[in-house]
């Protein structure tokens, strides 16, 4: 019913929750096998929220949040999927896309967030992991796995980057 749709929504950004798109993946994976097609995740953090959040408050950080997933969003087909995987991290769903597509894909993302100001006088941009189904990822653990360690990886070499 709708209390089970409720639970798979998070409330602030109407995003897919962590399980609900872990479940999309997990089945976009599947299909992937199945029809031997690419399947590519972007593990996508936001840069320096906490010190937006520290110096203009949460209401400020959640509505720069809520931007920078319209931005995410804006970027993406009808048919991949995104959700908020932790606080400030989205997980996106890439069906039939290679890694070159893939890294693509963030590229876009990191270019529409970084270009105007998310707010008056509020500037953000993202960092990004992507990760592709290869032999080094057959399953969803893995995928999420790669795109964690591209993903610190674009951190420690300063953010506003895809790895």
């Amino acid at each position: 019913g709708s209390t089970a749709t409720a639970a798979r929504i998070d409330p602030l950004t109407r995003l897919w929750t962590r399980g609900a798109v872990v479940d999309i993946l997990q089945r976009e994976l599947s299909h992937a096998r199945r029809d031997a097609s690419g399947l590519g995740i972007l593990l996508i953090d936001v840069d320096h929220l906490r010190d937006l959040n520290s110096q203009r408050g949460h209401e400020a950080g959640d509505s720069a949040l809520q931007e920078v997933v319209r931005r995410i969003r804006a970027n993406l087909r009808p048919y991949d999927s995104v959700g908020r995987f932790a606080g400030e991290e989205f997980l996106v769903v890439l069906p039939g896309t290679d890694r070159d597509g893939t890294i693509l894909a963030g590229e876009r993302i990191r270019i529409s967030v970084q270009k105007e100001e998310i707010a008056k006088g509020v500037a953000l941009s993202v960092s990004l992991g992507a990760s592709a189904v290869g032999p080094a990822a057959s399953d969803s653990a893995a995928l999420i796995r790669l795109a964690e360690q591209a993903l610190a990886r674009a951190k420690s070499l300063g953010g506003n980057r895809v790895a």
